[in-house]
């Protein structure tokens, strides 16, 4: 899954991020890679695939609820690309998919499912601002154009992951959308082999190339290739080259002899005796270059010497090259999905605990101590309506994670038939300044306790009492 290759050509500009920095943000999720991943680890788990599946996708989801943040999941849709590998299997996962996605439903989360490949709807999302980043492993998006993408979520450290963004790899990289499509074209993935024997130093050498030979657009340069008359015509120069052995002076490096030289001068190095040694430690540019044909072909030759050794690799393991099937899957979006409208909202309880009370076995009275935290944090965050929750006082301050928090007495109603508890009331641990900034007054009043008590201040024309009892000298 993925390119290879990607992420260590991107790695210079990745950051390592809390993600309590996505507080009130939308982040599209790729759903597909999710249950590829717990798909992996139930394999080598004596656990079946099913449940491990369901819990893993059902806690990770919490848990990223529980930061403020709003999702929305993304699935691969039934007809992969045509140029995709496995695409016999594609349906088989598509089926077994549906059941995460009537989890995630029942949970009061979005799913939407791509016409094709998940990542790309989820770049799709992010290019039109309807999400804010993208959670994924997968490097496919940025060539699908995705521009925020949160990789490595849990999988290091709670509530932190790695952010790589495209305005960095535009400015530090000096790689734009469609240089990281040639990068695709390039090497192995989901949709290619790639050519032989080109990894990240040797494309990144290629990109300088094309900058230095002024060709702006590296993609549009590769279409090229195949009907290069220009590349043609260097390949044939190449192989002159090989059949010319011109002798030159070990001293100036010039066409000649050094005995010769030394008779009757050098005219590169313009001298009637002898020849200009060659400093190695010098600048070799600031040397008389050799006039002789064979280094005037090799410095015709030389500015294109890694285009040519890539093109005819690339030609010679797929003489179609690039491949426009592959190119037109990367550029152009067959996903019509434009609604900002979309939402999450408080979970279909009963659905849920059919689904989790069968599969996962927990209680009703269990499930809810894991879903109230979340739900109650979306809502303090403005995200869901502040239903079924209702704060009736802060007891404590503590410190979780290192964040400071309120724990909080909550009353909880209209879930009766879930709640085991006799009165009806939670304490959870909240952030002081979600809380503070949906209950301000109750939390002054926790945090300055004489506030209340202290006396209104007295009229301006009142005379003080030490007025009336003034030392006589």
């Amino acid at each position: 899954m993925g390119i290879t290759g990607l992420w260590s050509l991107l790695s210079p500009i990745k950051t390592n991020v809390c993600l309590t920095e996505c507080e009130g943000k939308i982040l599209a999720v790729d759903l597909s890679a999710w249950i590829v991943q717990l798909q992996t680890t139930s394999s080598s788990a004596a656990v079946s695939e099913r449940y491990l599946c369901h819990r893993g996708i059902f806690f990770k989801t919490l848990k990223l609820l529980s930061l403020g943040i709003s999702l929305i999941f993304v699935m691969d849709g039934p007809v992969p690309p045509q140029m995709k590998r496995n695409r016999k299997t594609r349906d088989f996962f598509y089926q077994s998919s549906l059941q995460y996605k009537e989890l995630l439903l029942a949970m009061g989360l979005p799913v939407i499912e791509s016409v094709g490949e998940a990542e790309k709807l989820c770049a799709d999302l992010n290019r039109k601002k309807i999400v804010d980043g993208i959670i994924t492993d997968d490097g496919d998006v940025f060539v699908y154009g995705g521009e925020i993408v949160y990789r490595g979520v849990f999988s290091k450290k709670e509530r932190f992951a790695e952010k790589y963004q495209m305005r960095d790899i535009t400015s530090s990289l000096k790689l734009t959308h469609r240089d990281l499509v040639v990068y695709a074209l390039m090497n192995h993935g989901d949709l290619t082999d790639g050519v032989p024997n080109v990894g990240e130093k040797t494309f990144i050498k290629l990109m300088e190339e094309f900058k230095t030979n002024q060709f702006e657009d590296a993609l549009e340069r590769i279409q090229l290739w195949k009907n290069s008359q220009e590349l043609s015509n260097l390949e044939t120069k190449k192989l002159e080259l090989l059949n010319m052995k011109t002798k030159h002076c070990t001293r100036c490096q010039h066409e000649g002899s050094k005995q010769l030289h030394a008779k009757q001068g050098c005219l590169c190095c313009q001298t009637a005796e002898t020849c200009v040694e060659v400093n190695k430690k010098a600048d070799h540019n600031s040397y008389p270059l050799c006039s002789c044909q064979q280094h005037c072909l090799e410095r015709h030759i030389f500015p294109y010497t890694t285009e040519m050794k890539i093109r005819s690799s690339a030609l010679q393991s797929d003489s179609y090259f690039p491949n426009q099937e592959i190119i037109k899957e990367y550029l152009e979006n067959e996903n019509s999905f434009d609604d900002p409208k979309i939402q999450v909202s408080w979970p279909n309880f009963p659905k849920l605990f059919d689904i989790l009370g069968t599969i996962i076995k927990l209680t009703p009275s269990e499930m809810m101590n894991h879903i109230l935290p979340a739900y109650i944090k979306l809502a303090l965050c403005g995200i869901v309506p502040m239903h079924y929750a209702v704060p009736l006082g802060i007891l404590n301050s503590c410190t979780e994670s290192t964040e400071k928090c309120f724990q909080v007495k909550w009353k909880i109603s209209d879930l009766d038939e879930y709640i085991a508890v006799e009165d009806k009331c939670y304490v959870l641990s909240i952030p002081k300044h979600m809380f503070m900034q949906r209950y301000p007054d109750m939390a002054k009043t926790f945090t300055n306790p004489n506030e209340l008590k202290r006396k209104h201040d007295p009229p301006a024309n009142q005379r003080k009492i030490s007025e009336f009892f003034k030392a006589k000298k």
